[in-house]
């Protein structure tokens, strides 16, 4: 019994002052977009619908890890090629969540709010590498 209370004193003291905290063990497993899109842990595939109004966003989960996937609330840029003006950027009310933890894929429907918008067609973005497969970006 009094090992079990040193050992429950320790992880307390652990949590409370050590380098992990609880919400860290809590949310190992959740990221933005963006950040598993440039870690290599996921794959997109960006569709124009609705006249370039609104972004079809596929996602592909590369392993088998758990993942959720956050959009976050308001505006996030994506970026569509390797210059620095190659960006869409998509709008939400809200944040979303996408769950790949037992799914390998999901699509969500965002606004697209920059002038420069995916108006047709699609684009695969892997980590780094952009594949346009007639794809139509213009200024809309």
């Amino acid at each position: 019994m009094k090992t079990i209370k040193v050992f429950t004193i320790v992880i307390c003291v652990f949590l409370l002052f050590g380098n992990i905290s609880f919400s860290q063990i809590h949310n190992e497993h959740k990221k933005d977009i963006n950040t598993a899109l440039s870690s290599g842990e996921i794959k997109l595939s960006l569709t124009g619908i609705e006249d370039g109004m609104k972004l079809s966003i596929k996602v592909d989960k590369k392993n088998n890890k758990p993942l959720i996937l956050y959009i976050l609330k308001d505006t996030t840029e994506l970026k569509i090629g390797n210059s620095s003006y190659q960006k869409i950027k998509i709008s939400t009310q809200k944040e979303i969540k996408i769950d790949l933890s037992i799914l390998k894929t999901q699509t969500v429907v965002v606004n697209q709010s920059s002038k420069q918008k995916l108006i047709k067609g699609s684009i695969i973005i892997d980590s780094t590498t952009y594949d346009y497969q007639n794809a139509m970006v213009g200024v809309k």
